[in-house]
């Protein structure tokens, strides 16, 4: 095990497990880029990001896979490493209701651009070409749109 200071930039708790299977680990980023994995949900139960840490840390190679573990940790007084990652911003805490308004009003967006787009391409030359440009453009804004729905944006 190797102790670092560095600033906690991220949380991320485990993704629901599928049927049978067991829970993945607690993913905490620190200043390095780095995630480190923890299963101990006791061990993050007063950390959050922003504050600087001194980590018990260790590395297990996993094939072609290296695996970084977080052990322990201890609130620093020191100041993280130059060059440290800042904390990261906080996500919007939106509920439903701002999801779907900002669904909508992407939507709205998206169906003026192509509306004006598809009027310059009245006739079946000007339409085979809409499609070229368009097609990638109109997934691209569709798939971000439902990301944004389901809050993962």
């Amino acid at each position: 095990m190797a102790t670092i200071t560095q600033n906690v930039v991220s949380i991320t708790p485990p993704a629901p497990p599928a049927a049978g299977k067991k829970a993945g680990p607690y993913k905490v980023r620190l200043g390095d880029g780095i995630d480190y994995d923890t299963f101990d949900q006791k061990l993050l139960a007063d950390l959050k990001p922003g504050m600087c840490i001194e980590a018990e840390v260790s590395e297990k190679q996993n094939g072609q896979y290296l695996n970084h573990y977080l052990g322990s940790w201890t609130l620093s007084m020191a100041k993280a490493p130059e060059g440290a990652a800042p904390p990261a911003p906080a996500a919007p805490d939106w509920d439903a209701k701002d999801r779907r308004i900002a669904m909508e009003s992407a939507y709205h967006s998206a169906a003026i651009i192509f509306t004006g787009a598809w009027t310059q391409a009245a006739d079946d030359e000007g339409w085979t070409e809409f499609k070229k440009r368009f097609n990638g453009l109109a997934v691209a804004i569709y798939q971000g749109v439902q990301k944004a729905g389901r809050g993962e944006l």
